[in-house]
């Protein structure tokens, strides 16, 4: 159960007969690691060959197939290393799918002794963690929802007040042929609009989400991993039209003094960066290469 992984695998490849071996459930090493989630012990089930299908075949004294297995959920286990709980949902899921696609179809519709079929298991083992992971998820788009609300009103007014004003009479940019004009102009538009979508993103999250297991497998984190890159990228953009607007101000006056609120004003950028850039990999990681236990499929 706990998993010493490089001693099973100089046994197995020692005795091969030993993966045939019950326990006194009717279950062998390799449901054993799907049970605890022991990746790479599983992972050996595609060095046995033709005995990677008389394995998933085996039904313990319950009533369980493989897939009833990978529905049970007891914590802690190693592959729940992951921030948050709707990371370990996704784990979760994708360890079930990846069990469910070497199993026998009829296992998927299959009963164990208590009347309930794999999914059934897994919804019933799960009810928990689901409901901590709508709370994970609502409370982390509650508080970016905040921000990009107050970055959208930021930009907003921020693209109507021009850097040094307007001609008499017509309306035109005073600086309007300075480049730092024009990367003002472009900053705030991509300001605007990925604040927009930052707060879409998180809107949907809250409001039209249904917080389906299933739903945890890639379109909710898609959703979070989406807004949180939109209002990392808005907050970019907002520095530099800030940095631009600073250029124009004082283009006749710049030197190392004055270039020290440039330095201080992309800080937040940084610290953002800083505080959600584990959040984020482990998010792109899980969603866009959604493989644990059978990555040595592959």
């Amino acid at each position: 159960h706990s998993g010493n992984f490089k001693f099973l695998a100089v046994l197995i490849r020692s005795y091969p007969d030993l993966v045939h071996e019950l326990d006194e459930e009717d279950r062998s090493i390799f449901h054993i690691a799907v049970m605890h989630r022991h990746a790479e012990t599983f992972k050996l089930i595609y060095e046995i060959g033709f005995s990677k299908e008389l394995i998933a075949t085996y039904v313990d004294k319950s009533g369980n197939n493989l897939l009833h297995l990978a529905a049970q959920y007891s914590n802690p286990k190693p592959i729940s290393k992951v921030p948050g709980a709707a990371l370990e949902m996704q784990r979760e899921l994708i360890t079930f799918k990846e069990v469910e696609t070497i199993v026998k179809p009829s296992f998927k519709e299959m009963k164990n002794n208590d009347g309930k079929t794999p999914w059934e298991l897994f919804t019933a083992e799960h009810k928990t963690l689901l409901e901590e992971a709508e709370n994970w998820m609502k409370r982390r788009a509650e508080s970016c929802s905040i921000v990009a609300t107050l970055a959208i009103a930021g930009v907003f007014q921020a693209a109507f007040t021009l850097p040094g004003g307007t001609k008499d009479g017509k309306g035109t940019p005073n600086f309007h042929s300075k480049i730092w004009f024009h990367i003002f102009v472009m900053s705030e538009a991509i300001a605007f609009s990925c604040s927009c979508i930052s707060m879409l993103m998180f809107l949907s999250i809250l409001i039209t989400s249904r917080y389906r297991e299933n739903d945890f497998l890639k379109l909710l984190p898609f959703k979070l991993i989406l807004g949180l890159l939109s209002l990392f990228i808005a907050l970019t953009a907002m520095m530099l039209s800030f940095s631009s607007n600073f250029f124009l101000a004082y283009r006749d006056r710049i030197n190392c003094f004055s270039m020290l609120p440039i330095i201080l004003v992309f800080l937040p950028v940084a610290l953002y960066l800083l505080l959600q850039c584990r959040l984020m990999g482990d998010i792109l990681y899980s969603t866009c290469r959604p493989r644990f236990l059978l990555e040595g499929k592959y």
